[in-house]
C-alpha cells in the first residue's frame, strides 16, 4: 500500500504542469468562507446535486455509501459514524462522541445520524482530522457539518411520493426560492417503513417511522441577513435485543425519537470585515419502552433521556493582501436529564454542562497567495455540575470547574492553480462528563465515585498530503499520525468504581480520494466518472495492551460509476462500499459477558437511476427515481447479532413545479 501511494504521488507531481484550468471550491472549516486552495486539512465538500445522486433520505445512509469509517448500525434509527478512528457515540449523546456532529456550523446536539436528513441540504461538508480549534470539545476525528438550503431567485415547490421494499413509504413536500428581500427553503418529509428480511428471513421488530420538517427563512438587506432555521424531527423504532429474539413474535423493545432545534442567525459585512452572530436552543430526547416489564402501574417500563441544549456563536473576520485573521467566542450549554418509570430511579443523575470558549485563527499569504500560512490557539471554560434527582437519595449534589488549551498551524503550498501541497498540526480533546467527575452515587449497589482531578482526553495529529485538480480530474493524498492519551476508563479500587486517565493509542494511515471526469477530458455532452475513495491504516494501537484497537478496519473504501447527461434528464451511480475486517467487543445476551472477536469484512452495492420522464415550460418536470440497496444480495452486518436488509428497493416519482 505505501508503494501504491508514493507512486502515485510520484506520476501526480510528474504531470502537475501540464494543465491550465483552476477548481475553485468554497468551504466554511474556518467558520467563515474561504477557498479551498487555502486550507491545510483533507476536506470532502458535497453539493447538493451530488447528495442526491446517492439517492438517500438520511444522512446516516449517505455516510454508510461514502464509508470513510466505521459504521455503528442497529435496526431502526440508530447509527454512529467515525473518522480516522474516533466515532460519535454509539447512544447518539453529543458530548460522549470522539467526532463532532454540526448543523448550519454549531452543535447538533445529538451524534446519531440517523436523526438528520438530506431533504433541505445545500451541501455537507467533511473535516477529516483535528477541528478542536474551531468547534472545541469532541472534534478529535473530524467534524460532518450539514448545511441547509437557502432560497434563490429560481422558485420552486415540488411533491415526492416513494414506494419500496418492506412496506416502504415515503412522502414530501418542499419548495424554495426568493422574493425581494425575502428567501425561504422548506420541506417536510414522512417515512415508514415495515419489518425487512435479511438473507435468512424476515426479521421481527424492525419497523420505523420519521417524521421532519426543516424551514430555513431569510431577510436580506443590502450587506446584511437576518435568519430563521427551525427543524424538527419525530421517530419510532422498534428493536430487537439480540439475534435470539429474531423469530419473537412480540415487540419486546420501543423507541420515540425526537430532535427539535431553532437558530437565529445575522451575518453583515462592514468596512473592516465579516460578522456571523448565531443563538440556537433545541432538545434531543429518547424515550425507550420495555414491554418485558411493567412499572408501579402495571404500564411497560419506560427509560428517558432528554438534553435541552442552548448556545450562541460570534465570528468576526477581516482580511487583506497578506493577512485573515477569523476571531470568535462560543457558549454552550447543556443540561441532561435521565428519567425511568415512576417507581424506578434512573441509572444515571441529571447534569449541567456550560462552556465559555475563545479562538483566533490568523492566516497569512505570501508569493502572490502560493504559499500559505496558517496557526491557531483556543482557550475554553468548563463546568460540570451533577444535580439532585427525583428517586435518586444516593446522589450529592457537587460541580468541577477547568479550562483547557489548544493548538495549530499549518502550510499550504500552491505550485500552481491545480497542484496543492499541504502540512497540518492538529490538537483535539473531549471533556470529562460531569459523572466522571462529580459521581457520588450507586447502580445495582455498587458504588461510583467521581474523579475531580480528570483531564480531558487529548491527541495530537500530524498530517502531509497534496491535491490536484484539473480536467475532471480530482485526486488527494493524506498521511496522517495521531498519538491519542489520556483516555478517560473506569477502574474498581475495590470500594467503589471510579474513572482515570490511562488509556493511549496510535493511529497511522493514509486517505486516497480521486475521481476522474471522463467526459470533460474528451468534451463529451455527458459526465462519465470513475471514482475511489479509500482509508488505510498500517498502525491503529492500544498502547496500554498491545492490541489492536476495536471497530476499526485496516482498510475501508468506496468506489463506483457516476454518469449524467442533462440532455437525456438521466443520471445513474453505481456504488460499492467496502468495510474490512475488524475487531470487535460482542455482548453475548445468551451468556451476559463480553468477548473479543473479529466482524468479517463486506461490500454493499447500490445503484441509484434518475430519469426525467416530464417536462414541460409551463406544468413542471416530472422525475423517475429507483434505488436498489445491496445490489448483490450480501450477508452482512455493521454491528454483530444485527443482519442487514436483503436486496431492497424503493421507486419515487418526483414533480417540480418553477415559477
Amino acid at each position: 500500500m505505501k508503494k501504491l501511494c508514493y507512486t502515485l504521488f510520484l506520476v501526480i507531481f510528474l504531470f502537475v504542469n501540464g494543465y491550465s484550468a483552476s477548481d475553485v471550491v468554497l468551504v466554511t472549516a474556518e467558520r467563515v468562507k474561504g477557498e479551498k486552495s487555502a486550507f491545510t486539512q483533507n476536506i470532502i465538500t458535497l453539493d447538493e446535486e451530488e447528495i442526491k445522486s446517492y439517492g438517500t433520505e438520511y444522512v446516516a445512509d449517505l455516510l454508510k455509501q461514502l464509508n470513510i469509517g466505521h459504521i455503528h448500525n442497529y435496526p431502526g434509527l440508530s447509527t454512529s459514524v467515525a473518522i480516522r478512528g474516533f466515532r460519535s457515540d454509539t447512544h447518539g449523546i453529543d458530548l460522549r462522541g470522539h467526532i463532532l456532529i454540526l448543523v448550519d456550523g454549531r452543535r447538533a446536539g445529538t451524534g446519531n445520524l440517523a436523526k438528520l436528513l438530506t431533504k433541505n441540504v445545500e451541501r455537507i461538508e467533511i473535516i477529516r482530522g483535528p477541528a478542536g480549534i474551531q468547534y472545541g470539545s469532541a472534534a478529535m476525528g473530524g467534524v460532518i457539518n450539514i448545511i441547509t438550503k437557502r432560497g434563490s431567485k429560481n422558485k420552486n415547490i415540488f411533491i415526492e411520493q416513494g414506494i419500496g421494499s418492506f412496506g416502504y413509504l415515503e412522502s414530501t413536500l418542499g419548495g424554495s426560492g426568493k422574493l425581494g428581500v425575502l428567501d425561504y427553503s422548506f420541506s417536510g418529509t414522512e417515512v415508514k417503513r415495515d419489518n425487512y428480511a435479511t438473507t435468512h428471513g424476515e426479521y421481527e421488530n424492525t419497523d420505523y417511522g420519521v417524521n421532519n420538517i426543516s424551514i430555513n427563512f431569510g431577510y436580506n438587506l443590502k450587506r446584511h441577513r437576518f435568519g430563521v432555521i427551525y427543524k424538527i424531527y419525530n421517530g419510532y423504532d422498534i428493536g430487537l435485543t439480540s439475534q435470539y429474539n429474531f423469530t419473537s413474535n412480540y415487540k419486546d423493545d420501543e423507541a420515540e425519537k425526537m430532535l427539535k432545534s431553532i437558530d437565529l442567525d445575522y451575518e453583515g459585512v462592514y468596512e473592516l470585515g465579516q460578522l456571523k452572530l448565531k443563538y440556537y436552543k433545541g432538545v434531543d430526547e429518547n424515550i425507550y419502552y420495555d414491554k418485558l416489564k411493567n412499572d408501579y402501574w402495571g404500564s411497560p417500563e419506560k427509560s428517558k433521556y432528554k438534553t435541552n441544549f442552548e448556545g450562541a456563536q460570534c465570528t468576526f473576520s477581516m482580511e487583506n493582501n497578506i493577512l485573515k485573521i477569523v476571531t470568535g467566542v462560543d457558549y454552550n450549554k447543556y443540561e441532561n436529564e435521565n428519567r425511568n418509570s415512576d417507581s424506578v430511579a434512573p441509572y444515571s443523575p441529571d447534569s449541567l454542562y456550560k462552556n465559555y470558549g475563545l479562538f483566533l485563527i490568523p492566516k497569512f499569504f505570501f508569493i502572490n497567495n502560493r504559499l500559505v500560512i496558517v496557526g491557531g490557539i483556543r482557550y475554553d471554560k468548563f463546568k460540570l455540575k451533577i444535580n439532585d434527582t427525583p428517586l435518586r437519595d444516593d446522589v450529592t449534589e457537587s460541580s468541577e470547574d477547568f479550562s483547557n488549551v489548544i493548538y495549530s498551524a499549518g502550510v499550504a503550498y500552491n505550485k500552481n492553480k491545480h497542484f496543492k501541497f499541504r502540512v497540518n498540526y492538529g490538537e483535539a480533546y473531549i471533556i470529562p462528563q460531569a459523572d466522571q467527575m462529580n459521581a457520588d452515587y450507586s447502580v445495582w449497589g455498587t458504588p461510583y465515585k467521581g474523579n475531580p482531578d480528570l483531564n480531558p482526553e487529548k491527541s495530537r495529529t500530524y498530517e502531509a498530503g497534496f491535491d490536484y485538480n484539473n480536467k475532471g480530474l480530482s485526486f488527494s493524498y493524506t498521511h496522517f499520525y495521531t498519538k491519542y492519551k489520556d483516555k478517560i476508563v473506569v477502574e474498581y479500587t475495590g470500594a467503589y468504581k471510579t474513572w482515570i486517565n490511562k488509556g493511549k493509542a496510535t493511529f497511522r494511515g493514509s486517505e486516497i480520494n480521486f475521481k476522474w471526469d471522463i467526459g470533460e477530458l474528451l468534451e463529451w455532452p455527458f459526465i462519465l466518472e470513475p471514482y475511489f475513495n479509500v482509508t488505510y491504516f498500517d498502525k491503529f494501537r492500544d498502547e496500554d495492551n498491545d492490541e489492536k484497537l476495536l471497530y476499526v478496519s485496516r482498510l475501508q473504501a468506496n468506489y463506483g460509476l457516476y454518469f449524467s447527461h442533462y440532455d437525456l434528464g438521466t443520471s445513474i451511480r453505481l456504488n460499492f462500499a467496502y468495510t474490512g475486517e475488524q475487531d470487535i467487543e460482542y455482548y453475548d445476551p445468551a451468556t451476559l459477558f463480553s468477548e473479543r472477536m473479529k466482524l468479517g469484512s463486506f461490500t454493499v452495492a447500490t445503484l441509484n437511476v434518475e430519469q426525467k420522464i416530464y417536462e414541460n415550460k409551463f406544468y413542471g418536470k416530472l422525475l423517475g427515481t429507483a434505488v436498489v440497496d445491496n445490489l448483490f444480495n450480501e450477508n452482512y452486518e455493521y454491528v454483530k447479532g444485527y443482519p442487514m436488509p436483503e436486496r431492497n428497493y424503493k421507486v419515487t416519482l418526483k414533480y417540480i413545479y418553477e415559477f
